[in-house]
């Protein structure tokens, strides 16, 4: 007990490094933030518009509900402080979901992403990543029932109320593909689609299946990434990360598939060895609803990324959020969402 509290602070002041490495050599701040969720401080990344127009925000923006206020590293601009994100109607936000023993730092290089690119500034979407209970920086207690994915879909739910924000496009990773498919079953109104990014399907394999492939996967993946995996999983310490993956194995998500009618986009790398094609093929199998008309609109897509393993968001922003803003974008068009 003694020992991991240590840990923890050293992950911490790690990731904290490379963050700040990382702003460094790149443009653009990704914002932080804080907030209160069953009476649990919450810790999320976002990226917001720099179109938005000064006076759309007020001093009194900058506090959350319950009094807490955002920290924004290395940035005075107030176009970009957090608030409630009445004003952010350009487009639907969009909300990122992690998988077990990570946190939203596997976001962070997406989030550069999207301040990074020319199409920024057209489409330019609040992106919000939060870390989920028990994860990363987030604090307090566990949640009851043990991080279960309904449990943390309806968490989900409440982060988004408590920032004061409705309807989003849920983007998932790994395991967070599981509670994202929760998300969008408990509350469909709410998932105006969904991408998931090389989704696992809980007891489809076995626990000795996805240790082997995830040491296979890290051999191809880049040594920085393989060491901000490993201070993730010191944040949430091991007890914490063990007994979290036995609840995701134990989580069947095809019930949750199988009832949805959500526009879907399934990403997938060639080289991942955790997620293979026969997988994806049989989620967008499940996902599709043989009681639709053959000239009904396409809901459901699937894509790979050449070369790409198991983390895209974190190895290949890039091809991935050149793959995510034509989905979301036909969409919005196609469905004419209003906000």
């Amino acid at each position: 007990k003694a020992v991991m509290p240590v840990i923890h602070f050293f992950c911490n002041v790690f990731l904290w490094i490379v963050e700040g490495l990382m702003s460094l050599f790149t443009k653009g701040n990704v914002s932080t933030g804080w907030v209160y969720v069953r009476n649990r401080t919450t810790r999320y990344r976002f990226v917001k518009s720099l179109k938005t127009p000064r006076n759309e925000i007020t001093p009194e923006d900058i506090h959350h509900k319950h009094g807490h206020r955002s920290h924004i590293p290395n940035d005075k601009n107030r176009n970009n402080e957090p608030s409630t994100f009445k004003n952010e109607i350009e487009h639907l936000p969009i909300l990122l979901v992690h998988g077990i023993g990570k946190s939203s730092f596997d976001f962070h290089p997406t989030l550069k992403e999207f301040i990074n690119r020319q199409e920024y500034h057209t489409h330019h979407p609040l992106v919000i990543a939060p870390d989920l209970p028990g994860y990363g920086r987030s604090k307090g207690a566990s949640l009851p029932q043990g991080h279960t994915t309904s449990d943390l879909a309806d968490w989900l739910g409440e982060f988004l109320d408590s920032i004061h924000v409705d309807r989003v496009h849920v983007v998932a990773s790994s395991a967070g593909c599981q509670v994202a498919l929760a998300f969008a079953k408990r509350h469909t109104r709410r998932a105006a689609s969904l991408v998931l990014v090389s989704p696992t399907l809980g007891p489809n394999h076995t626990f000795l299946e996805y240790f082997l492939n995830t040491i296979k996967n890290s051999i191809k993946e880049s040594h920085l990434f393989n060491i901000c995996h490993l201070a993730m999983w010191g944040q949430m310490g091991w007890i914490n990360f063990s007994m979290s993956a036995l609840k995701f194995l134990g989580d069947n998500p095809i019930p949750n598939a199988k009832s949805l009618n959500t526009p879907t986009l399934i990403i997938r790398g060639t080289e991942d060895r955790l997620v293979g094609l026969s997988d994806i093929d049989f989620l967008l199998d499940q996902l599709t609803d043989k009681s639709r008309s053959k000239t009904s609109p396409k809901l459901n897509w699937k894509a790979e990324i050449k070369g790409a393993t198991h983390n895209i968001p974190f190895e290949q922003p890039h091809q991935f959020v050149e793959l995510l803003l034509p989905f979301l974008a036909k969409r919005e068009k196609e469905h004419r969402l209003e906000y």
